[in-house]
């Protein structure tokens, strides 16, 4: 007889995950940033200073990984300061994907932290 094995559709399975993203719903949009949207060009060069960022950042961050696995095979543990280096570049990224794509209307900001 074979056993019956249950699944869940919720996630994070584990309560104690380290990284959660969240985007509010907005009560109001602004009609204007939905024109503008529909001709990209506005948000395409607002969002290009952006990139350059990410791209730097990026690369850092690329580093940052090598550097991790070093320090992992080593000590055994993932330093807690690239971890969160590593998190705020994923937010950031986030941050300009959601209003590149209009779910949020507020400006990203130049920073990593939320």
């Amino acid at each position: 007889m074979q056993e019956e094995t249950r699944s869940t559709d919720t996630y994070p399975i584990d309560e104690t995950y380290p990284v959660d993203v969240e985007v509010l719903y907005p009560e109001r949009s602004s009609r204007l940033q939905a024109v503008l949207a529909l001709t990209i060009v506005p948000k395409l060069v607002l969002i290009i200073p952006h990139y350059f960022v990410l791209y730097v950042v990026g690369l850092v961050a690329l580093l940052a990984v090598f550097v991790g696995l070093l320090m992992v095979v080593i000590t055994g543990k993932y330093p807690r300061a690239l971890f969160n280096f590593q998190v705020g570049v994923v937010r950031y990224n986030t941050r300009i994907s959601a209003w590149l794509i209009c779910l949020v209307d507020k400006y990203p900001p130049f920073r990593l932290r939320s």
